[in-house]
């Protein structure tokens, strides 16, 4: 399953990404991950940038940027149209 990860729960970047997914009927898990978490070694592999939201794919992928895990949601359905 796609797992995104937030800093808070109301990360409107991290919201962005959600909608999308939403609309695409793409499941996500929704992981916020407190200041020991975001510090973690392992987190930090995962994110080398520190900034949220990033998305885990269940292949094991990982995208940064609301905008290009939201890209990421739409190609997922394209008769969604979300691609335009």
């Amino acid at each position: 399953m796609n797992k995104i990860y937030v800093n808070s729960p109301a990360n409107v970047f991290g919201g962005f990404a959600l909608t999308v997914a939403d609309l695409a009927g793409v499941p996500v898990q929704v992981v916020v991950l407190d200041k020991a978490q975001q510090n973690d070694k392992d987190f930090k592999a995962k994110n080398p940038t520190g900034l949220f939201p990033v998305l885990e794919t269940a292949t094991g992928e990982i995208f940064f940027e609301s905008s290009a895990i939201a890209q990421h949601f739409a190609r997922c359905a394209p008769a969604s149209g979300l691609l335009g």
